[in-house]
């Protein structure tokens, strides 16, 4: 650690900003143009939010205690799903069960953002197996970091982003071929095109000749509707077994399993 590294409070660095929720009753505080941040929006383990369920008027705002974030800034969750963190690209307003934090002087948001990473990461630890489930702004009074000068802070924040960048490139690249193979499997299994264009005596697109002698030349009737020649209407459990998960005993899951992953619904797979 260098010489003008510095010991501080993390709550002498940020500043936190409360959040709100425009009252449900009143429609004309909903479905405007401000994205309107929860935890589900950024529960992802991604670095930079882009968008939301649910957005608000400019009236939502003025008559709630929500506030507007700006690019750069942070949102923090601090209640039910605790410590999810991401980093805004766009301005947006957010709910009572986050925190906003921005860098105070001396401080560079970048920065902030992978240093709130390794904090949550540490609390998290600290207090395994004790009940961590809400931060509040005494949180950040207890919590002490070691903070290099300002240009250090975007000296590293530049090394990190840029890993992290690469990573989103990866993620939206693995998106778009999620998508494309989405709608190959719909256009393929479900709208039947490749059978619709035999019909019709063409080749169906995208396919070679040894994929397109795969499926029939003639749709029939079926309890499900028109479906392929030579396919068969099945329920599950006819091809399927089923096996139930169950929760063991104990205080720790991983004491008990000894390191073998245990798998919990949308926790790993959501």
């Amino acid at each position: 650690m260098g010489d003008e590294w510095s010991n501080q409070r993390l709550a002498d660095v940020v500043e936190l900003i409360g959040g709100g929720t425009p009252k449900r009753n009143h429609s004309d505080y909903w479905g405007g143009d401000i994205p309107w941040l929860s935890v589900r929006d950024f529960n992802n383990d991604n670095r930079y939010v882009y968008s939301t369920e649910e957005t608000i008027t400019e009236k939502g705002v003025k008559n709630s205690s929500t506030k507007i974030l700006s690019p750069g800034q942070i949102i923090i969750s601090a209640r039910g799903t605790v410590g999810a963190l991401a980093q805004l690209v766009r301005p947006m307003a957010f709910n009572q069960s986050c925190y906003g934090i921005n860098a105070k002087d001396g401080t560079f948001n970048d920065y902030l953002f992978y240093l709130l990473k390794h904090t949550v990461a540490n609390l998290q630890r600290i207090t395994h197996g004790a009940v961590f489930d809400t931060i509040t702004r005494e949180t950040f009074q207890h919590v002490e970091i070691a903070l290099p000068s300002l240009p250090e802070q975007r000296a590293i924040a530049h090394i990190l982003g840029s890993l992290d960048d690469k990573i989103e490139l990866n993620r939206q690249m693995a998106q778009t071929l999620e998508s494309i193979a989405r709608a190959i499997f719909k256009s393929w299994f479900v709208d039947f095109d490749p059978v619709k264009a035999k019909m019709e005596g063409k080749q169906p697109e995208g396919m070679t000749e040894e994929i397109a002698a795969l499926f029939p030349d003639r749709l029939v009737d079926s309890e499900l509707g028109m479906i392929p020649e030579g396919w068969e209407v099945l329920k599950f459990p006819e091809e399927f077994d089923f096996t139930m998960g169950q929760s063991p005993p104990g205080s720790s899951y991983n004491e008990y399993f000894n390191g073998v992953p245990f798998y919990q619904g949308s926790a790993d797979f959501g």
